[in-house]
């Protein structure tokens, strides 16, 4: 009978554990990203039946959607209960996914108690490691995953090096960057320090790695808090400070030690236990100067005790988050039932947790993030905690959130995110293969940074707006297509809710899917996924929606999982009007980040709909300018044409005759002016009627008796072409953001005469280019128009003001650039150039350099510009451009030379290729476009182009086509593309002919190529670099004259010292003959160079003295003819 109960009993709990992992996968199933996203299909299933709002069965219906993680403003979501979903029911097998190049760097902190140590065999019994704990842990309710057990690398021991390399190769394949060591040091004794003295004692293990002090006391407790129990001390000192530095000199300079710009990253967990962090900081850092290790990069670990420390307090340059700790906690011990009543105590929501962690804002000091694959330390510790309902597909949503944050708050070189852990077995934190999940925690890791990790320009942004009418925001949509598609490399395509006009404009520009055309289509809910997908392919890099309206299509993209940034043209009455409230609430919680066309915009959204300040940016509208004034001729044909007298003065109004346009207020304006006996005006209102909206305004006319006065034009292609025979600009709007009709109009030099506090343009008007006067005051608009009508002076000089400011602001060339920069940022994907300016009192050039760079046809580029201690007013010129998001601006204190500035630059930089623009140069508006079209092929490594020689004052000397005559006569003037091995048998080898580096444009150089760069050299650091980024690639050239090149009495290039000079090339010469091989007639050839370079300003009998100078061994045959 007792077998029989037993039976049972275990029966009994099969099914338990099996109801158990049901719910489980049903909750993660529901409360999953994959439901929240394909709600916007099953929707449409229902209005395909035919269903309304609230259609459909009682129990498919859905409240409003959840916002998605790192929305501008997200209410609390559901949490759910527990683990388990569909990736968790089998062991995933390894993939292999390709990672491009590495960006964002994924640091892991590694355990090192996997093998004994006496002190462990002393506190917990002969052999303990790590796996004693992990192996005893048992379930404490049902569902509970433990104990964990290792996948393929099993209960593996670190004495053996084989399980080292294993684990390299894993964390490699993964796309992580390197392991942070938990390192433990105790007043002088090390512990644990195994692995890492295997690692540094064998090159062989390639993989980057740093250290972590656990500078805490070691406890029984196993908290390094617990006063009793204490096994280990920890005593913190001056002489401690100094002898730990020393205890890990050897690690700091391996080279595979993990540098932060050039720095030796260095952790300390627990800061707040030093007597006086700040001293101990200090300390260090004059310490690793005086011994030859350098600056160091200190970052402390964001503790339970560090809680949320600004890191600059302590003198450290970056704090480190450490999940769990720090981040908020929603209890669920009601969800599930302990076997022991009351225990676990401690049992939290890892999605909620999730939430909290994306939700965080960024501080104002740096924070390198961090995360959790899980965490569950009851097998350590009898009170311990865990956090249910982890997933692998959870993980990696948090980690792509992660590496959104990383992309947007921190520099390049800076980008390090930390994972808790590697392998802590016993807290369940680990990424090393289990037998439950298998591989998935650690292919989901590679999934997320591939996403990210692979620096390269947008490739396909989809452009989605709600139609294709003629009218104000489709036709900033359109212009904004027409440059992407025209002054990048990104592929663009257009979804459009429903056609309109101006479609077939769109259609020359992009593909173009119309979204009401696939409900017509009868396309089922289980249809449109593959439809969109059919149409647009993978890959889409970001969806730009371009009103508030849009919004309402934003449910049916979901599928594309691609971050979303939505323009914002609409005030709060027209989102009401024309948007409603599910399409606000979608733009609201499904973008990752607004732009509002005016300030005006922003403070509703921020006010109104809870949208955070920080997450959106006011970028004005902007048209394409007319470019000339109306011949006097046509002015008056197009005058008569309307009916309009060669001395009336005609005023325009311009928009869909609605309430919030106010062309009733325009009628009322002219009525007022004719009632005061005003005379030699007439008013035309451009636009078309809208059903319902004051329908006998126009008829009405002839019995005001203002038909003489007013006359409704109806709707134009371009109402420009109306407006340059106009005299003024009447904007009546009750409300409109930032009317692009007022930019038309002052693009035609006409004043604009405008309500205050009713959206943007009062803005522009100012007190300059026309006249603002107060809200809804007619009697004050009817002056302001009846003021400009009677002074033609006035008139004509705010005319010119506007047209001015159009063009100083409002143009696509100048907006375009400042939303895509916007788009970039949220997506992740860095420009494709960076354009690197060094700069040292050139600030009379400033200006005429960045003119012609952000006046290139190719626009997908940043500039970084690296001040050398300037004391000419250059920082004060570049406040001129502070407001363009793509320029950044280094200023050092002191001067360091043109070539540490090109370094600096370029490890700033995040584009694929580097430009480095002297400050002093030109260039002509296709240099880019030019150039980076070669690197089309992968196997181009650089490019440049042929040069214009100008002086100081623009003058043409000449050019450099012909400048190599010992080398070619031929060679410059036509294109090429070859290897390196042939440039420098044609003579690179021997001497630089890429005269300037403004004419060149080249791949971002890995860290191989650019260590050791600049060491001293102060002339020749380009030719040297160059030849090392061109390794094993080729070069590509044009003979267009793109370039233009500077050459003054006080540029470098003019300045030569012969002893400087012949040393660098020596070095150079050396170079190429210890990569390539000696060669007796190269060397020949260089050392003749060599020497020429020297007698131009020193005597050629000076023999000796250019030999030590050059330093390369000379050939005889050289030697002998000189002699």
């Amino acid at each position: 009978m007792s077998d029989e109960n037993e039976q049972q009993r275990a029966e009994i709990e099969e099914l338990r554990r099996r109801l158990a992992e049901t719910s489980g996968l049903l909750t993660s199933v529901l409360g999953s990203r994959s439901w929240r996203l394909t709600r916007p299909v099953r929707r449409l299933a229902e209005l395909l039946r035919g269903g309304g709002p609230g259609g459909g069965r009682p129990e498919e219906r859905e409240g409003p959607a959840a916002p998605p993680a790192g929305s501008p403003a997200a209410p609390p979501r559901p949490v759910p209960a527990a683990a388990g979903g569909p990736e968790d029911v089998l062991a995933e097998a390894q993939r292999r996914v390709p990672l491009g190049r590495a960006d964002i760097r994924l640091i892991a902190f590694y355990l090192p108690q996997f093998h004994p140590i006496p002190e462990n065999d002393r506190f917990w019994g002969r052999g303990f490691t790590e796996w004693t704990n992990t192996t005893k842990a048992k379930p404490l309710f049902d569902g509970h995953d433990q104990p964990r057990l290792p996948g393929e690398l099993g209960f593996y021991d670190l004495r053996l090096k084989e399980v080292q390399r294993r684990q390299v190769e894993l964390a490699r394949q993964a796309g992580i960057a390197g392991f942070c060591y938990h390192y433990y040091w105790f007043t002088g004794r090390k512990v644990l320090d195994l692995p890492l003295r295997q690692l540094l004692a064998d090159p062989s293990l390639d993989f980057p790695f740093c250290l972590s002090w656990a500078n805490e006391a070691w406890t029984a407790a196993w908290d390094g808090v617990s006063t009793e129990g204490v096994l280990i001390p920890q005593r913190h000192s001056p002489e401690d400070d100094l002898a730990f530095l020393a205890a890990i000199e050897p690690a700091l300079t391996d080279p595979r030690y993990i540098r932060v710009h050039g720095k030796p990253l260095l952790s300390i967990y627990r800061p707040g236990l030093f007597p006086d962090m700040r001293a101990t900081a200090d300390r260090w850092r004059e310490r690793a100067l005086a011994s030859g290790i350098g600056e160091l990069y200190l970052a402390l670990v964001h503790n339970v005790d560090d809680a949320l420390v600004d890191p600059r307090e302590h003198g450290f340059d970056a704090a480190i988050e450490f999940p769990p700790a720090c981040l908020e906690c929603v209890d669920v011990r009601d969800q599930v039932q302990p076997y022991e009543p009351g225990y676990p105590e401690n049992i939290y929501s890892y999605p909620a947790l999730v939430q909290c962690a994306l939700d965080r804002p960024a501080p104002d000091y740096t924070l390198l993030r961090g995360i959790m694959p899980g965490w569950d330390n009851t097998a350590r510790r009898k009170d311990g905690t865990l956090y249910l309902g982890s997933t692998p597909a959870l993980y990696r949503s948090w980690l792509e959130g992660l590496c959104r944050y990383t992309r947007r708050h921190l520099p390049p070189g800076e980008r390090l995110i930390f994972i808790n852990a590697w392998n802590e077995w016993a807290e369940g934190a680990y990424l090393e293969p289990d037998r439950k999940h298998g591989y998935a925690y650690l292919n989901h890791t590679a999934l997320a940074v591939a996403r990210f990790n692979s620096p390269r320009a947008i490739r396909r942004l989809l452009l989605l707006g709600h139609d294709a009418a003629r009218a104000g925001s489709q036709i900033l949509l359109l212009d904004l297509a027409r440059w992407v598609a025209t002054r990048t490399s990104t592929e663009v395509l257009v979804a459009l809710g429903a056609g309109g006009e101006l479609l077939e404009a769109y259609a020359e520009l992009a593909d173009v899917l119309v979204l009401e055309d696939l409900a017509r289509a009868g396309a089922s809910a289980s249809e449109v996924p593959w439809r969109l997908r059919e149409w647009a392919g993978d890959g889409i890099d970001l969806i730009y929606a371009n009103t508030a309206v849009a919004g309402r299509y934003l449910p049916l993209l979901a599928s594309f999982e691609a971050p979303v940034v939505t323009h914002v043209h609409e005030l709060e009455e027209s989102l009401r009007l024309f948007a409603g409230t599910e399409a606000i609430q979608n733009v609201v919680f499904r973008s990752e980040r607004l732009i509002a066309a005016s300030p005006a915009v922003a403070a509703n959204l921020v006010e109104n709909h809870g949208v955070a300040p920080d997450a959106v940016d006011a970028i004005h509208a902007f048209i394409r300018p007319r470019n000339a004034a109306l011949d006097p001729g046509d002015r008056a044909l197009i005058r008569e044409r309307m009916g309009v007298g060669p001395d009336e003065v005609l005023v325009f109004g311009c928009g869909t005759r609605d309430w919030r346009k106010g062309p009733d207020l325009f009628v009322d304006v002219a009525a007022a002016l004719r009632d005061r006996g005003r005379a030699g005006f007439r008013f035309v209102w451009i636009g078309p009627e809208m059903r319902g909206h004051y329908p006998n305004l126009e008829s009405g006319l002839a019995a005001r008796g203002l038909d003489a006065y007013v006359r409704f034009h109806g709707p134009v292609a371009d109402p420009t072409e109306l407006f340059a025979a106009g005299d003024v600009f009447l904007l009546p709007s009750r409300e409109d953001p930032f009317p692009l009709v007022c930019l038309e109009a002052a693009s035609c030099e006409l004043p604009t005469v405008c309500f205050a506090d009713v959206g943007g343009m009062p803005e522009f008007v100012e007190g300059d280019a026309g006249l603002v006067v107060p809200k809804g005051d007619l009697g004050a608009m009817t002056d302001a128009v009846e003021r400009l009508i009677a002074d033609p002076g006035e008139r004509r000089a705010r005319g010119a003001t506007a047209r001015r400011k159009l063009l100083r602001r409002h143009t696509t060339d100048l907006a375009a650039p400042e939303i895509f920069h916007v788009i970039r940022s949220v997506s992740g994907s860095p420009p494709l150039v960076s354009v690197v300016i060094p700069n040292y009192n050139y600030a009379h050039r400033l200006e005429g350099r960045l003119e012609s760079i952000f006046g290139q046809t190719f626009q997908d580029f940043e500039i970084i510009l690296e001040d050398d201690g300037s004391t000419d007013g250059s920082l004060e010129v570049l406040k001129r451009y502070a407001s363009r998001r793509s320029l950044r601006v280094f200023a050092h204190a002191s001067n360091r030379g043109v070539f540490e500035m090109w370094r600096r630059g370029i490890e700033e930089a995040a584009g694929e290729l580097i430009w480095v623009a002297e400050a002093d140069d030109l260039c002509e508006p296709d240099f880019l476009e030019t150039l980076v079209g070669h690197f089309e092929d992968p196997e181009v490594r650089l490019a440049y182009c042929q040069s214009i020689v100008i002086d100081d004052d623009d003058e043409v000397l000449g050019d450099y086509t012909l400048a190599f005559p010992g080398l070619s006569s031929t060679k410059w003037l036509t294109p090429y593309q070859q290897s390196l091995e042939r440039e420098l048998a044609d003579g690179l080898a021997v001497e630089n002919f890429l005269v300037n580096a403004s004419s060149v444009v080249f791949r971002k150089p890995d860290p191989e190529a650019l260590a050791g760069f600049p060491g001293d050299f102060q002339l020749a650091g380009d030719w040297y670099l160059y030849l090392r980024l061109m390794r094993g690639g080729e070069i590509a050239y044009s003979p267009r004259k793109l370039n233009r090149h500077r050459r003054h009495e006080g540029s470098v290039i003019a300045a030569v010292d012969a002893e400087r000079a012949v040393a660098e090339i020596g070095r150079i010469h050396a170079y190429v003959l210890g990569e390539h091989g000696p060669d007796h007639g190269l060397a020949e050839r260089m050392a003749r160079y060599a020497l020429a370079v020297w007698s131009r300003t020193r005597s050629e009998t000076e023999l000796d003295e250019f030999w030590r100078c050059y330093g390369v061994s000379s050939p005889r045959s050289a030697r002998e003819e000189r002699a």
